[in-house]
């Protein structure tokens, strides 16, 4: 199997990747772009987003940007698969470089990705995409057998219903890692205190704790206190996180 993969920075255009440029000159730097209903809509960060006039854009210089080589050179090698490991927008300009190409290889991103940002700034590229994540993406869709499963939902519950974190930070992968370790250190200090070295020994000494992004084993060795199982694949459909077949 010809499988290629790509590491890579936020500038994989020639240019500043997201940068919106102005018809008097000025210029937007920002998350993502996009033209809809004759406007053009910009996400400056995860809480910003404006929308201008066609007449105050330069929309020949600002969407203008052409597929970097290291891709076009992905499109010439007909892999089987393309796998692209890196964080951020990178990600969905990647993912929008591939459809730009008519790519037709299935596109893995890395287990940093799944993040409802991510569909937003890669829009319809992001359909099929598939990648690793914690189980919190597909909460319903997990066996009720398996572990978490109740611990995540009440994860969802708190964070969505009662403390409406969400308004301000949608849950994605990362959501529930803080909360993991709070509750690790907490009962660690249940039973040592908060002498350093009891503690420490404590936290080392964590076995079989059901966690929202995993059950933890910790050693003094392996801090991680996680394995493969705490992951699982993920497919993007209709803009929405799927168990990947």
């Amino acid at each position: 199997m010809l499988c290629l993969c790509l590491a890579l920075a936020a500038t994989v255009h020639g240019r500043s990747p997201n940068t919106v440029y102005l018809k008097d000159g000025g210029r937007i730097e920002c998350q993502n772009y996009w033209q809809r209903d004759g406007r053009v809509f910009v996400l400056v960060n995860r809480d910003v987003q404006i929308e201008l006039s066609p007449d105050e854009v330069d929309i020949k210089k600002t969407f203008s940007k052409k597929p970097v080589v290291p891709v076009r050179k992905v499109k010439a090698a007909s892999p089987e698969a393309i796998i692209c490991w890196t964080i951020g927008k990178a990600g969905s300009i990647v993912a929008k470089n591939v459809r730009q190409l008519a790519i037709n290889s299935p596109l893995y991103q890395c287990h940093g990705l799944p993040d409802p940002i991510y569909v937003k700034l890669a829009g319809e590229a992001s359909e099929g995409n598939i990648m690793p994540s914690t189980k919190l993406m597909v909460a319903t869709q997990l066996q009720d057998s398996d572990p978490q499963k109740k611990v995540i939902l009440d994860f969802i519950r708190l964070y969505t219903e009662v403390y409406k974190y969400d308004r301000q930070f949608p849950i994605n992968t990362h959501s529930g890692y803080a909360w993991d370790a709070i509750y690790i250190v907490a009962n660690a200090m249940k039973k040592a205190g908060t002498n350093n070295e009891r503690l420490r020994e404590a936290i080392e000494s964590t076995k079989g704790y059901v966690g929202v992004s995993g059950i933890y084993n910790l050693t003094a060795e392996d801090h991680n206190g996680l394995g493969t199982d705490s992951m699982v694949m993920v497919q993007i459909a209709g803009g929405q996180w799927k168990m990947a077949q």
